[in-house]
């Protein structure tokens, strides 16, 4: 699924470069530089850029973003990254403080494991409810030019801790917040699950995925 959708796909994680962190700036730059050069647009035509990755003091987007003329705020918020940097590009043309606005969000596998984990290279058995970081970036221009696709609304999360601390179980950690967030936006906005394509969460895991649609369903009935 991921080779069919994806712009540019590298044989090589470290993408012709010396590291890992320097593989995610070459991810991030040419991310930027292919959406720009499909929306025919210049730094200068780019308000602003909304976007991060999964390393401390976001290290990787600052180095990247030195490369560009354009105002720059970082975000961190792991899986949800992209959804914040979307929700708040969608302010800022909204509300005619920006005309076009760039979300973005990057991660390196072997970079972030470092972070989160353990290095790659300790060889340790990982359990099986332990997630992947995904290597890979995404970028998206919004704009305020008319299109057929357009945010129409966001719901907030709220951090939910039922003190379950297993770290090697982020994907079960993350349930209630999920289905907090899903319930809070059916309700607001007197939709349900049926009206959606598609509904994605960060990674969740097999097994918190499994509980989330459970609650839902046990919830709503209908959902599926």
């Amino acid at each position: 699924m991921i080779k069919g959708y994806a712009y540019i796909i590298y044989d090589d994680s470290y993408f012709g470069e010396k590291s890992f962190k320097a593989a995610e700036r070459k991810m991030q730059r040419e991310t930027i530089n292919n959406l720009k050069h499909k929306q025919l647009l210049i730094d200068q035509n780019v308000d602003i850029l909304f976007g991060g990755d999964l390393i401390n003091q976001e290290i990787v987007s600052t180095f990247t973003m030195k490369d560009f003329d354009i105002p720059f705020i970082a975000l961190y918020g792991a899986c949800s990254t992209f959804a914040i940097a979307t929700i708040m590009a969608a302010i800022f043309v909204e509300n005619n403080l920006a005309k076009n606005a760039i979300a973005m969000a990057s991660s390196h596998n072997q970079s972030a494991e470092r972070t989160f984990r353990f290095p790659n290279e300790y060889g340790g058995a990982k359990a099986n409810t332990t997630t992947f970081t995904v290597t890979g970036c995404g970028a998206m221009l919004l704009s305020n030019k008319k299109s057929k696709i357009k945010v129409t609304r966001a719901t907030i999360g709220k951090v939910c801790d039922v003190n379950y601390s297993n770290q090697f179980d982020l994907g079960s950690a993350m349930v209630p917040s999920a289905i907090e967030t899903l319930v809070q936006h059916f309700e607001d906005f007197k939709v349900n699950a049926d009206d959606y394509d598609l509904i994605l969460t960060g990674d969740l895991s097999q097994i918190g995925r499994s509980l989330v649609y459970q609650a839902l369903h046990d919830r709503y009935g209908s959902f599926k």
